[in-house]
């Protein structure tokens, strides 16, 4: 799987599948943006809801290479957790997965994602 391949199955999962919060796939099959991830790089990788050993986070080691490879074309100096962790939080943080395939290829900074995570607080 390469960082295209990610966003159209982002892209299609934002209509197929219900974003979870503190698990990669709930009790009842819904997946958070990691879960589908990782459910397309390993399907056969579920142990129950966990993936690999994982029920949170999965681990750097686990991903594709692409993602390494994207968070040091961020920034060298980045460390191979804190693309997951965004990830984790435009998630948490109520960003579809649309919006989330879009800050993946570079179409939404990391500004707009702060506005975003702000309007979705303020309208609850």
């Amino acid at each position: 799987m390469n960082r295209e391949d990610a966003v159209q199955v982002l892209r299609e999962a934002e209509h197929t599948v219900t974003q979870g919060r503190y698990k990669l796939r709930d009790k009842d099959g819904c997946m958070c943006v990691m879960g589908v991830l990782c459910n397309t790089i390993d399907p056969d990788g579920w142990r129950g809801n966990d993936w690999k050993g994982a029920d949170k986070v999965p681990s750097p080691r686990d991903l594709p290479d692409w993602l390494n490879e994207y968070t040091e074309s961020l920034d060298p100096a980045i460390d191979e957790w804190s693309v997951v962790w965004n990830l984790i939080y435009m998630n948490d943080n109520k960003l579809t997965f649309g919006e989330i395939a879009d800050w993946l290829e570079g179409k939404l900074t990391n500004e707009a994602v702060e506005q975003l995570t702000e309007e979705r607080r303020h309208a609850k």
